[in-house]
């Protein structure tokens, strides 16, 4: 399972989440004249750790990026509330993902014009097997 899959799959079994968005999650791209509130997700970046004569000695280490979006500030701000309650201190599974560790890195609002929505970005970094 790839960590994009895993990330989906977690996010869409939260209760909370779904009940927001119900299947707004969206890899990377919102759609064009969205139904908010919504979720959208990247992978920024992944890092294996490795030796030449071990190999892979460690998790991999997974930038992501994770945006709340809503049509007012306190929509993005209270789904953003729910994503980061769902993912903090998650060790584990995350939808087929094994977790070692998953830290909350930088977080900023945006007003974005052009669809007329907020949105709340929320860098993580996910210590993970693949």
């Amino acid at each position: 399972m790839s960590l994009s899959s895993g990330l989906y799959s977690y996010l869409i079994d939260q209760a909370a989440i779904s009940a927001l968005v119900d299947t707004r999650i969206y890899p990377a791209i919102l759609p064009q004249e969205p139904t908010l509130p919504a979720i959208t997700y990247q992978i920024d970046g992944l890092e294996d750790r490795f030796t030449l004569e071990a190999g892979q000695t460690g998790p991999v280490i997974g930038d992501v990026q994770i945006d709340a979006w809503g049509s007012s500030h306190k929509a993005a701000a209270d789904l953003s509330a729910l994503i980061v309650t769902a993912l903090r201190n998650l060790k584990g599974d995350m939808g087929g993902v094994t977790v070692q560790g998953l830290f909350r890195d930088t977080q900023i609002d945006i007003y974005e014009p052009t669809v007329e929505a907020y949105r709340r970005s929320i860098a993580f970094t996910i210590w993970h097997t693949e």
